[in-house]
């Protein structure tokens, strides 16, 4: 039997990051990504993710999220939408030991597994590990607005 470990960084709620929480999904994954890469060692500030992004509006895009985790020195690959890049392609990576910060659509999310079923827009959220039972997911909208 083989056991993978992984860093599991703090994650991020969107009504606690001191932004709208309406926008700032990209921003809090991008955050638990940093944290994830440096082993907890970096925690930039919502403002500093801005800054390193050179995005202070509203909506957070890919690109956004890519600029940032290259100012705090993370290495990655950016995939668009009309990639080729796949969910089985995905989750070979998750199960090697990657991350992942994705945009999903909400309205794709059972109601039972969302953090707010009163969404159904786009969203970022980062995927940390491949375990058991899938993914371990952590979502900015999972921060108490329902159990």
């Amino acid at each position: 039997m083989t056991t993978q470990t992984f860093f599991r960084p703090a994650r991020d709620d969107q009504l606690k990051s001191g932004t709208n929480r309406a926008f700032n999904c990209g921003r809090c994954a991008t955050r638990v990504a940093i944290r994830r890469h440096s082993l907890g060692s970096l925690n930039p500030t919502i403002a500093g993710i801005n800054k390193a992004a050179g995005n202070y509006g509203s909506w957070f895009t890919g690109l956004d999220v890519s600029q940032a985790l290259q100012a705090f020195g993370v290495g990655h690959e950016l995939h668009q939408r009309n990639d080729d890049f796949e969910i089985p392609d995905l989750a070979a990576r998750l199960k090697a030991g990657d991350y992942a910060v994705a945009l999903v659509d909400y309205e794709q999310v059972p109601d039972s597994l969302s953090g707010d079923p009163r969404f159904d827009g786009n969203h970022f959220v980062m995927l940390n590990e491949w375990g058991q039972e899938g993914p371990l997911l952590y979502d900015p909208v999972a921060d108490g607005r329902r159990a």
